[in-house]
């Protein structure tokens, strides 16, 4: 289960901050979130019939993988 406060989030997100409508296209990048976070918002652009797209980034990882480059 999930925090409750994610769903509140992505109501306001998804519902008020971008009155995302049916059929729009969302790009969602998600930098350091927690993967349950995306989940929700996911779930939150399917129930509006919006279409997402999602890029997920994690600083820890990319910071290694670049440590490691010569």
């Amino acid at each position: 289960m999930y925090d409750p406060r994610m769903g509140k989030l992505a109501d306001v997100l998804i519902d008020y901050s971008i009155k995302l409508k049916k059929g729009e296209v969302v790009y969602i990048e998600a930098f350091d979130i927690p993967p349950e976070m995306v989940d929700v918002l996911l779930k939150k652009v399917f129930s509006v019939g919006g279409v997402p797209l999602v890029a997920t980034r994690s600083e820890r990882v990319l910071r290694t993988y670049l440590m490691g480059a010569n």
